[in-house]
């Protein structure tokens, strides 16, 4: 998967996500945030969320099945 992500995009979210003030370089240039390394990590986090609440829901179905309550109460 490839994301495009222009110069500047996102530095209002970074900022809030990082409490984050603005500060400039020796020229008075606004220095921008990473927006990359912020963007990749959000994915991340949300990818590794998903997944686990996927396997859980998976895991209540198999739990709740008829095949294995019938082999739960034959122990």
């Amino acid at each position: 998967m490839v994301i495009v992500v222009a110069e500047g995009a996102g530095q209002d979210l970074i900022a809030k996500s990082m409490n984050f003030m603005d500060t400039q370089d020796a020229s008075g240039n606004k220095l921008l945030l990473d927006v990359g390394l912020w963007l990749s990590q959000k994915i991340k986090v949300r990818l590794v969320v998903q997944i686990f609440v996927s396997l859980s829901m998976c895991r209540q179905r198999t739990l709740s099945s008829p095949f294995t309550i019938q082999l739960a109460l034959s122990s």
